[in-house]
């Protein structure tokens, strides 16, 4: 078995939401939309890019509230706009 070490950004799903109507103005629920449970983590690389596909997803979210999974895509246009580092994020759910 290989153990490796790795750098994360940690961040609580509570304050991704916060951040998320600060700079959208709009309630978004990560739970809801990663479907997941208590006492969960999720990771997902953000390096501030989205291909075609992502950017049409990420446009019907910010202009016509079309939700399922865009998560990662609201944490992309994020950083491409500053609010997020690029690296790897560990999302805490725990409520």
């Amino acid at each position: 078995m290989a153990i490796k070490q790795e750098t994360f950004f940690v961040i609580a799903y509570h304050e991704l939401e916060d951040m998320i109507k600060q700079v959208y103005g709009k309630e978004f629920s990560v739970v809801a939309d990663l479907e997941t449970s208590n006492d969960c983590i999720k990771e997902i690389h953000v390096d501030g890019k989205m291909d075609n596909y992502e950017a049409a997803r990420f446009n019907e979210w910010a202009n016509y509230n079309k939700e399922g999974f865009v998560t990662n895509l609201i944490m992309q246009d994020l950083s491409s706009k500053g609010h997020l580092l690029p690296g790897n994020y560990l999302i805490k759910i725990s409520w």
